[in-house]
């Protein structure tokens, strides 16, 4: 924008004052008649600027462009509607200037509405209905008291009659438009729409003068009138100057105060047709009375169907929707209740319940299945509740319970009764299913009388019960710093993955024929910034709690595949085998990932080992099966961990081709004192070597152990007697030194004060 346009509101002001000045000032003819020069040529030449002025502020009022664009052109319009006039037809009843005239209302209506609109905090049909009772309300008095004087004036033709009258009717109109857009800013309208409604106003009072002069033959030229028609025009140009670049919706006034001007519209529509049951009152006064009362009725229809929808969504926001039980929120609410009767003398206990094997159920049977446990263990906690308990979901499949009036010995009881009628068959999917639950019971107010204190209590307590399998756990005070321990961790388990904190250690598999390192078994470890290195002892429950196992083992899958890439580099052809939790054989896509993982490094899929463990086969054996199989044929090899301690690895091994079997630790302890072991230790060399499979015999920790194991013929061992887990720089100086069946005399032993014993295997997820 030019320089020149920046100063067309100044040019504006200066106009405006100049010729106010000279109204004021100048002598008119006797009778008030017309200076040509201030009255036709000043007075139009300020019209014809306010429009310019105004379409040169829509030019750079941005988002709300549109409705000034109308402003500006309403403006211009009536400009020249006015020139029209006082130049061909300044004596007439009726022009070519009055369909001009009228022209100016319908945009100016046009251009409330969108102004309004875009500045409305909500858009809901309720807040434009406010407005239209208010304005309808107002038009209707006005008409009552202004119009009959307006017609009393009124004469000609039918046709002129019409057009007069279409003034009054075309401002009242505006008046209706002007509040109906107030009620959606909720009648606190910016700067601009401020502005443009004053200005609007300033021009319909001039108008109703006018009229009311003309009805009384008593306007000249130069009169009142005149001097509020060009300020009205010139305040509703400027007005679009002051709008906003980006207009930020306006909050609502409270209900009280927002329905106040609507509710004394209404009253006094509700006075004006009782008054015109007792004596004559103008038809289009009665009409907008009318009117208004019918939006009024509109309005309490939609009044009472927002209530209802508010009332339903918070029903909602408070409801389970699987369930239809009370959710967190309410229940939280609900124990804020229970702890306000403390002050009563009353108790009550908090019950937190989650249920164990629910994701087995999921991962097997499907959502679906899931969702059709939950809902009905739902009902069976109800069933078995009173009527002054609460029973909520918090999400997923934890519960929770509102034991009132309840001491703690009694609700112990009570949690073990529910816990037996959670554990009795449910027919889900055409099956039979029973599930466990574990139950951390906190008393009120025994362990607290806050609802943060209890809540936290009972999820402690519930921890416990899980941790120890025994069901059902009391809070008790005494293992609290080790449960807020565990609470600190699995608060930070989640942050561990986005920081890559988890790291790997590889554990060596040794060729006792060649004496080398032939591969590698990757292991997980937590690097904790402030509790250091961590087993997965310490934190595969809390992964397995967040139900983050399939992350832990793409996290491993990513650094076992890269660490690969970077040994063929160097020339070191060991295989790294990654342990594949259960879910992840259920997941469909885990192939895909793998394949993507190894074209992506440049790593030959035959050095990658995955091993699985037969209970990851047991839960839904097609899928597992489907997916074992496409991993295989995309040239990974498969390892059958733990072998041996199962109950049905030989059908597995019927039915599914494996490269390697890893013979379960147990079955290798004490070999040397151990004659029934050194004979199904024997065994399982003569299967893997009629399968035409390699048999790995894990745990092995001293050099006696060992020797049994080779002279029972097994080739291939894994073991502390070897070499711990070590991370792959401090694995490669250990390889380089490892000789023969000499034990390295590279320290191998990592940072940490406490290690396990033994082999480190899991029988669930990546070994520990």
């Amino acid at each position: 924008m030019s320089e020149l346009a920046r100063l067309a509101p100044l040019f504006l002001v200066v106009a405006t004052a100049l010729y106010v000045t000279c109204m004021l000032a100048i002598q008119r003819p006797d009778g008030g008649g017309e200076v040509a020069w201030l009255d036709l040529w000043f007075h139009n030449g300020v019209r014809v600027a306010a429009g310019v002025v105004a379409l040169i502020g829509a030019s750079r009022s941005g988002f709300d462009r549109p409705g000034w664009w109308v402003v500006g052109s309403a403006l211009s319009v009536n400009a020249v509607a006015n020139i029209v006039w006082v130049q061909l037809f300044d004596s007439a009843a009726l022009s070519l200037a009055d369909p001009l005239f009228l022209a100016y209302y319908p945009q100016m209506y046009v251009a409330v509405i969108i102004l309004a609109r875009r500045r409305a905090a909500s858009r809901g049909a309720g807040q434009w209905l406010d407005g239209a009772v208010a304005g309808l309300g107002v038009a209707a008095v006005v008409a009552a008291f202004v119009f009959p004087t307006l017609l009393s004036g009124a004469s000609g033709s039918a046709l002129a009659i019409a057009v007069n009258i279409s003034y009054p009717l075309a401002d009242l109109l505006l008046v209706a438009v002007l509040l109906a857009g107030l009620a959606p800013v909720g009648w606190r309208p910016d700067r601009a729409l401020a502005v443009l409604i004053g200005g609007l106003l300033v021009t319909t009072v001039a108008d109703v003068a006018y009229l009311l002069q003309s009805a009384a033959e008593t306007y000249t030229a130069g009169s009142l009138a005149n001097h509020f028609w060009i300020m009205g025009y010139v305040i509703t140009a400027l007005a679009g100057w002051l709008s906003p670049r980006q207009v930020q919706p306006r909050a609502a006034l409270s209900l009280g105060s927002g329905l106040l001007l609507p509710a004394a519209s209404a009253t006094t529509a509700v006075v004006l047709l009782v008054i015109g049951t007792r004596q004559a009152v103008l038809g289009v006064a009665v009409a907008l009375a009318a009117l208004t009362l019918s939006a009024a009725g509109l309005r309490v229809g939609f009044a009472f169907a927002e209530l209802k929808s508010l009332t339903l969504s918070r029903l909602e926001a408070r409801t389970d929707e699987l369930t239809r039980l009370p959710n967190r929120r309410a229940f939280l609410e609900l124990v804020e209740r229970s702890v306000e009767t403390l002050r009563d003398g009353r108790t009550f206990s908090v019950l937190l319940i989650d249920l164990d094997g629910f994701k087995e159920v999921n991962d097997t049977l499907g959502h679906h299945a899931g969702d059709s446990l939950l809902a009905a263990l739902a009902g069976v906690l109800q069933d078995h509740l009173r009527s002054t308990d609460h029973v909520a979901r918090l999400g997923g499949d934890e519960f929770a319970v509102i034991l009132c009036d309840t001491e703690l010995i009694e609700a112990e009881q009570r949690a073990h009764s529910l816990r037996d009628a959670l554990a009795a068959p449910v027919d889900v999917a055409s099956m039979a299913i029973s599930v466990g639950a574990s139950i951390g019971v906190s008393n009120a107010p025994d362990h607290g009388a806050d609802t943060h204190s209890l809540m936290r209590f009972a999820d402690i307590a519930m921890y416990r019960a899980k941790q120890a399998r025994s069901g059902v756990q009391v809070y008790e005070q005494l293992s609290d710093a080790s449960n807020r321990d565990r609470l600190e961790l699995a608060q930070d388990i989640r942050r561990a993955f986005a920081r890559d904190e988890i790291i790997v250690y590889y554990q060596p598999k040794i060729d006792l024929v060649a004496g080398q390192v032939v591969g590698t078994e990757a292991l997980a470890r937590w690097n904790h910034p402030t509790r250091g290195l961590l087993y997965p002892d310490a934190f595969l429950p809390l992964v397995e709690q967040a139900d983050l196992l399939q992350k832990l083992t793409r996290t491993v899958l990513n650094s076992a595949v890269r660490q690969l890439a970077d040994w063929q580099a160097d020339g070191i052809d060991w295989t790294v085998a990654v342990n594949i939790a259960p879910p992840d054989l259920l997941d469909e896509s885990l192939p895909d990932f793998v394949a993507h993982l190894l074209a992506r490094n440049h790593v030959l899929a035959s050095q990658l080992v995955l091993e699985i463990t037969e209970g990851s086969l047991v839960a839904d054996p097609i899928r597992a099966a489907r997916t074992v199989r496409r991993l295989r044929d995309a040239g990974t090899q498969i390892s059958l961990d733990d072998f041996g301690v199962g109950f049905s690895s030989l059908v597995h091994l019927r039915t599914l081709q494996f490269d390697e079997i890893k013979l379960d630790r147990t079955l290798a302890a004490d070999l040397e004192h151990d004659e029934r072991g050194r004979a199904i230790v024997g065994a399982a060399v003569g299967l893997a070597t009629a399968l035409g499979m390699r048999l790995v015999v894990e745990g092995i920790e001293t050099m006696a152990g060992r020797d049994a194991v080779a002279a029972l013929g097994a080739r291939f061992i894994q073991g502390f007697v070897y070499c711990r887990p070590l991370p792959p720089a401090d694995l490669e100086a250990w390889a380089q030194m490892l000789s023969g069946s000499q034990i390295c005399t590279v320290s191998s032993s990592p940072p940490e004060a406490t290690r396990p014993s033994g082999n480190e295997a899991s029988p669930y997820t990546v070994p520990s």
